[in-house]
């Protein structure tokens, strides 16, 4: 995850204190002050909520529901230079590495690179890539 603005964190917690001055309990604060937040497009107190390990409340999952059905919030691949990537590679790619640590607890990892790249009849060098993409993706925590 990106770093986060204390500056933004700050306001929202503002928000949600103001409304809990009013009556309303934590919880209905939240919900109010983020789907608040996303009736402007703003999608990063979700964001903060959901990476804080809090489950949103069914009318936030509702409108986020209704924001991608109305297509007002649509995912869109990132333009890079080259290919596309393929959707299946990236499954590939962590079946490799996650075999690759399993016999690298066993063996090293130069052995481990090397019996991985044998097995799956690939070179060491796209073994390696598919290891480097495993530890970017951040997948495997």
């Amino acid at each position: 995850m990106g770093k986060r603005s204390p500056g933004n964190r700050i306001s929202w917690e503002a928000a949600i204190g103001r409304l809990m001055s009013q009556g309303a309990d934590r919880g209905q604060a939240q919900t109010i002050m983020i789907l608040a937040f996303m009736e402007r497009g703003e999608l990063r107190p979700l964001a903060e909520f959901i990476t804080d390990g809090q489950v949103p409340d069914r009318a936030v999952l509702d409108y986020l529901a209704s924001m991608i059905l109305k297509r007002t919030l649509v995912a869109k691949r990132q333009r890079g230079r080259g290919r596309p990537k393929l959707a299946g590679k990236a499954a590939r790619d962590i079946a490799w590495a996650l075999s690759y640590a399993e016999e690298k607890a066993r063996s090293g990892h130069t052995a481990a690179v090397q019996k991985t790249a044998d097995k799956f009849r690939v070179s060491e060098k796209t073994m390696l890539r598919a290891i480097t993409y495993w530890h970017q993706a951040d997948i495997n925590s």
